[in-house]
């Protein structure tokens, strides 16, 4: 199936294999396909009570995600995130400049959303259009509240094993190779 992630058998038993993409194994290995929806549902499951448990006693998490313009897949992906955060119960706020935003003042927006105690994580939705600096914009994310782990703090917090974010798709890969070893999948 489209995006489903192909290991051999004898990979899951070693639990750790590498091998060059041009070696070729004396024998096909038997392969198995991993699908990572039942871990993503135990998760999104898991996720959704502890953060049912953290609301009787705190304010409910936010995430304010910025989408600067109108191109469709970002519009769609946005979305997406809302959705899953009203699941979950994260509060979610999308800010949407339009394409004509200029550098300043979508820095200022960033700036904002910063100094607001009310957000928890900044997503901002890329690409930008053209004219805008996205290195510049990304960069006055402060690492603790950067939920993609793409500025150069994050990603030098993550290098030094320092508590950060990290990007989801290589956590989600991290975490359904975990659950494949752990759990049998």
């Amino acid at each position: 199936k489209s995006g489903a992630l192909v290991v051999s058998k004898e990979t899951r038993r070693r639990r750790v294999a590498l091998r060059s993409p041009t070696s070729t194994p004396s024998q096909k290995e038997p392969e198995l396909i991993l699908n990572g929806r039942k871990l993503a549902a135990d998760l999104r499951r898991q996720l959704r009570r502890d953060i049912e448990e953290y609301t009787k006693t705190n304010p409910a998490p936010g995430l304010d995600v910025v989408l600067v313009g109108d191109d469709p897949a970002s519009q769609i992906y946005v979305r997406s995130k809302a959705a899953a955060c009203e699941r979950a119960g994260i509060r979610s706020q999308i800010h949407k400049p339009p394409a004509a935003t200029s550098q300043g003042e979508l820095e200022a927006l960033l700036l904002r959303l910063n100094d607001d105690t009310s957000v928890d994580g900044i997503l901002v939705q890329l690409p930008l259009p053209d004219g805008l600096d996205a290195e510049a914009v990304l960069n006055l994310i402060p690492p603790e509240k950067d939920v993609d782990g793409l500025t150069e703090r994050s990603m030098g917090r993550l290098v030094r094993g320092l508590d950060g974010h990290v990007g989801c798709t290589p956590l989600g890969v991290m975490r359904l190779m975990e659950w494949i070893c752990e759990e049998g999948g």
